[in-house]
């Protein structure tokens, strides 16, 4: 009996034991797998998008208006200034340049000794080249040349040899024709056959004094043409390759403002055509004279080096107040509705760029908030990210009436004004059958209180109560038919005044 209830007793205790292991093995168990839980939610957390980093924004951005009240119809000037503030500025990878060169007949033109204006516009795009940075390893920049004229001639593949490259610049001479389109189909098949090019930044930098007379496939078109045709057709289309491919297309226009003076209409049409090959107006510049090249030239070499690729301002205008047609300066790559944008590469560290438009109300007195929720200031960096700076709307103008504003409707003058409504008055009669009471004279404090008396019509009148009030006309020979118990109760009443 004692061995059976010892057995019992160590069978209770083997089972609780197993229970307890069992139940320290699953808390084990349970334990592991909540951690691994919660390491993997930790690797798949999202990281936080691109706009939400820490780095500080490249530009800064004021505004300001003048006046800031006016009348209905009048303009006020709205001014924006941007500025560049820094952040990291040295651009971390490579440039592989092409640098498209005009040698057509018209580089000539000036028939100097050198010639101009070829030779100026050679020395430019030698300083251009120095600015660069070349060196034996992957780091260096690299530049291609390609010459244009009747058709394009690559005349030097991608090099970091700067003596080669620019001894290659002098060796330019100036004939023949205007093959832009040709030009710009050349520097893209370069850039896109070269090696290494997807980690470099890869820039196109054109050059022209005309207006294109071929086309790609060699087709003729009038030398000053005063429309776009088959040949400004082909090198847009050629620059929208370009563009397609993440190319940045500086363009750089030579004295266009002469070509106008000269041919009427086809100035214009080239400086149109030229901002619309460009990246953006932003990515186009006017040299009025072959000494302006170096200063373009020098500026473009220190902003394709920036870390800012593209940057773009976006005003969205209250749609209650009407933007002043042609009032944008400098001219905006586009004005949609309420919206203006303006487009350019970037900024030196410290400058900076302003911009200006007008605005009015033709309609409606009252104020008014500038801008509207969206205006924007974004730009895109090298490695692909655009960054966004929001812009308040706190800027207000007060438009005052007059000017434009429909005048407000005048008051109506008393002559136009309706006569007031009078019930008649009741007949002589009538008065003294109401007049007239048999019943006993009543005490001082049960009669009706007057309430006023005025003037009507040269007439004195007595408003008397109850609901139903008696116009009684106080005139004398009334009075004298009234009878005696009238006549007292008439009496109680204050004095009136005299009946005229």
């Amino acid at each position: 009996m004692i061995f059976k209830i010892k057995n019992k007793r160590k069978l209770v205790i083997f089972v609780v034991s197993l229970l307890v292991l069992t139940l320290l093995v699953f808390s084990v168990i349970l334990g592991l797998k909540i951690l691994e839980k919660k390491k993997e939610e930790k690797e798949v957390a999202p990281s936080l998008p691109e706009q939400y980093t820490t780095e500080p924004d490249q530009y800064e951005v004021s505004r300001s208006i003048n006046p800031v009240s006016v009348v209905c119809g009048k303009a006020a000037d709205v001014a924006v200034q941007v500025k560049r503030v820094g952040g990291m500025v040295t651009l971390p990878i490579p440039l592989n340049v092409v640098v498209v060169f005009d040698v057509s007949g018209s580089m000539d033109d000036l028939g100097r000794n050198p010639s101009e204006p070829i030779n100026s516009a050679k020395q430019a795009a030698k300083l251009f080249v120095d600015n660069l940075n070349f060196s034996a390893d992957d780091s260096s920049d690299k530049v291609a040349l390609v010459k244009y004229s009747e058709r394009a001639d690559l005349s030097l593949s991608f090099s970091t040899d700067k003596d080669k490259i620019k001894q290659t610049i002098d060796g330019f001479r100036a004939s023949g024709a205007t093959n832009i389109g040709d030009a710009l189909f050349e520097a893209n098949e370069i850039l896109a056959k070269e090696a290494g090019g997807g980690q470099a930044r890869k820039v196109v930098v054109l050059l022209t004094d005309g207006l294109p007379n071929r086309t790609h496939q060699g087709s003729r078109c009038d030398n000053w043409p005063r429309q776009y045709n088959k040949c400004t057709d082909d090198a847009l289309a050629q620059a929208e390759n370009l563009k397609k491919n993440n190319i940045i297309l500086y363009a750089i226009g030579l004295d266009f403002d002469g070509i106008e003076k000269i041919h009427p209409g086809s100035g214009e049409v080239g400086k149109n055509l030229l901002g619309q090959l460009a990246t953006s107006k932003g990515h186009f510049y006017e040299a009025p004279g072959k000494e302006d090249l170096q200063l373009i030239y020098q500026e473009i070499g220190t902003n394709i080096k920036d870390v800012v690729t593209s940057s773009t301002l976006t005003e969205l205008v209250n749609k209650e107040l009407e933007i002043i047609a042609d009032s944008a300066s400098p001219e905006p790559e586009a004005i949609d509705g309420n919206k203006i944008t303006w487009v350019w590469d970037t900024l030196e560290v410290g400058k900076v760029k302003n911009f200006t438009y007008q605005v009015t109300q033709k309609k409606e007195p009252g104020n008014y908030f500038v801008n509207q929720d969206g205006a924007n200031l974004s730009y895109l960096e090298y490695d692909g990210a655009t960054r966004e700076i929001l812009l308040a709307t706190n800027l207000s103008l007060t438009v005052d009436s007059g000017g434009t504003c429909p005048l407000s409707s005048p008051s109506p003058s008393p002559s136009s004004l309706p006569s007031p409504s009078v019930s008649p008055s009741p007949s002589l009669p009538q008065m003294l059958t109401q007049a007239v009471d048999t019943s006993p004279s009543p005490s001082p404090s049960s009669l009706i209180s007057p309430v006023q008396a005025f003037p009507l019509h040269q007439e004195q009148y007595l408003l008397l109560p109850p609901a139903q009030a008696l116009l009684l006309p106080l005139r004398p020979h009334h009075q004298q038919e009234l009878s005696l118990r009238r006549h007292q109760a008439l009496a109680r009443l204050p004095p009136l005044p005299p009946v005229p």
